[in-house]
């Protein structure tokens, strides 16, 4: 028996966090007890040294045992490394997963009005949170680890309690440097996302500006914009310096200072000195790694701010069908009248505009009406295909497919039954093969009927000409890396995209648009033959 279709099993993305973490904890509980292992170890080494380096000799046997204490740090470092790699790879693939799942979320207008700057600087941003937030949180986390253990280590040591005592203030020191580093890393980042916003709105705008704006204009603000950055940059140059440079340096002054008395008088044995030495030398390290993790992490903090809406859109509630078993399969249940939808005094108004799009708005469709709907350009017609469609919910009135509303159905069971071709602009065709491009929405891998049935429709929108001079036919790569289509290539092909979804009403908003008069007469004879309703958005 042929296996056609298989399923990767993962929790849906609004389960509990347990869910969604699975083993992340216990490797985090892994790294920490690695690392710690390794840190002793490492003092371990340091005391030995030290011991022997006072005394101003090393004995065979100390010498060998440096060399055990070594070598037991190998493993325990590789084990260290495989963790990590193991935590950075689940954690990054949970967070794309999520970001993925947050933008599926995202209303049109939210889409719309964010504008493509933004969107292109959230990937941006996403790519340094999972960079920086996974590799460097972690860090950061291990770094502290050796902070305590160093701690403990300086208090058996000869400088005792008083050095301890002077590590926890340079930690609190520490700290306040990030913080201000922190603060002056929000501006900068910000100022570069804007900066990235406004270059690709106007290159996207280049045309316009040309020729809108006369010459000595085509410049306007990117000087104020260029010296604020570079003001804001020299301030985060010298925090940054001073978070590197002082930490560390500064410790290591300050831990010999508070060495010097036990040292110089000589109440201290050579063991106790190796100790402080070794402790000391442990938190020089940590301060050396904290000062660049937190760099690492105050940035992944700042981009996090760019992409926490789409984290927190993935809580946004989905609704879930209602509907009996035995009507999942699209059964109609107002046979009687013949009703597909109806409205009721649809309203819905735009966030940013004072007077609704649609006020009072009642029509019905019955099953096998073709309906033309005409009007001028910003007159509501887009606006009301997306609440036919149910990517916008009414904000007044009802809408009801077979009686029932959208609530009932569930967002996948509305999307079943209806289904609509955007305008071209909203299009797009993907890096893919020709047969994925014509079946997204449906299985895949789909079914050798399903393919038949897509190769058979190509042929009925005169596309088997264009299917026929690509050398590997349906399988042909299209898109940005592959066969271009021409601007009414691709839009038959949104249109058997839209057929092929099998659904009881098809909309089609302005799909004709760029067609020639005899192509045209083609395609619609084919969307008439197969369309079981059918709803074309025109101009007048």
């Amino acid at each position: 028996m042929q296996l056609r279709t298989g399923w990767i099993m993962r929790p849906r993305r609004t389960a509990s966090r347990r869910t969604l973490l699975g083993d992340i904890p216990s490797l985090v509980a892994g790294i920490l007890v690695s690392h710690t292992l390794l840190s002793l170890v490492l003092a371990g080494s340091f005391w030995l040294l030290g011991r022997a380096a006072l005394q101003a000799h090393l004995e065979t046997g100390w010498f060998l045992g440096w060399i055990a204490v070594i070598a037991c740090a190998i493993p325990l470092r590789m084990l260290e490394v495989w963790w990590q790699g193991v935590f950075s790879i689940r954690l990054g693939t949970l967070l794309k997963q999520q970001l993925l799942a947050g933008t599926l979320k995202l209303t049109p207008d939210e889409v719309r009005l964010d504008g493509i700057g933004r969107h292109f600087g959230r990937v941006a941003e996403a790519e340094v949170v999972e960079q920086l937030a996974v590799g460097g949180a972690l860090l950061a986390v291990l770094s502290l680890v050796d902070l305590i253990l160093a701690g403990v280590i300086l208090v058996l040591g000869a400088g005792g309690w008083p050095q301890a005592m002077v590590l926890v203030l340079w930690v609190v020191v520490a700290f306040v440097l990030a913080r201000r580093h922190y603060g002056v890393q929000r501006a900068w980042s910000s100022a570069r996302v804007e900066i990235t916003h406004d270059l690709l709105e106007r290159m996207l705008g280049h045309r316009t500006r040309l020729a809108q704006l006369p010459l000595e204009r085509w410049h306007d603000g990117e000087d104020v914009r260029l010296s604020s950055y570079s003001e804001i940059s020299k301030v985060m140059d010298r925090r940054t310096m001073q978070l590197t440079a002082l930490l560390r340096d500064g410790w290591l002054v300050l831990a010999l200072l508070t060495l010097l008395p036990a040292f110089s008088i000589g109440t201290a044995n050579a063991s106790a000195l190796a100790v402080s030495v070794g402790g000391i030398l442990l938190a020089l390290r940590a301060f050396d790694e904290v000062a660049v993790y937190f760099q690492q992490v105050s940035q992944a903090a700042v981009s996090f701010e760019q992409i926490r809406d789409l984290l927190l859109a993935v809580g946004r509630p989905e609704l879930e069908s209602k509907v009996p078993l035995e009507m999942e399969g699209g059964k109609q249940t107002d046979a009687a009248s013949g009703t597909l939808m109806e409205a009721r005094g649809v309203t819905f108004r735009h966030d940013a505009r004072t007077r609704p799009v649609l006020e009072n708005c009642s029509f019905q469709i019955a099953q096998g009406d073709r309906i033309l709907l005409e009007g001028p350009s910003g007159g509501g017609k887009s606006t009301l295909v997306s609440l036919l469609t149910g990517l916008r919910t009414p904000q007044g009135g009802v809408m009801l497919l077979h009686a029932l509303d959208r609530a009932t159905f569930g967002s996948s069971g509305w999307r079943k039954r209806i289904t609509a071709a955007p305008q071209f602009h909203e299009n797009h065709v993907l890096s893919g093969s020709f047969a994925y491009n014509l079946l997204l929405g449906r299985e895949w891998p789909t079914s050798p009927e399903l393919r038949t049935k897509a190769a058979a429709l190509c042929k009925e929108l005169g596309l088997d000409e264009l299917v026929a001079k690509m050398p590997a036919g349906l399988e042909e790569m299209i898109g940005e890396t592959g066969w271009q289509l021409s601007h009414g290539e691709k839009s038959r092909l949104y249109i058997a995209r839209t057929l092929l979804q099998g659904v009881e009403l098809v909309i089609l908003d302005e799909s004709f648009a760029s067609l020639d008069p005899e192509t045209m007469r083609v395609a619609q004879r084919c969307v008439l033959n197969h369309a079981k309703a059918l709803v074309v958005v025109s101009h007048p």
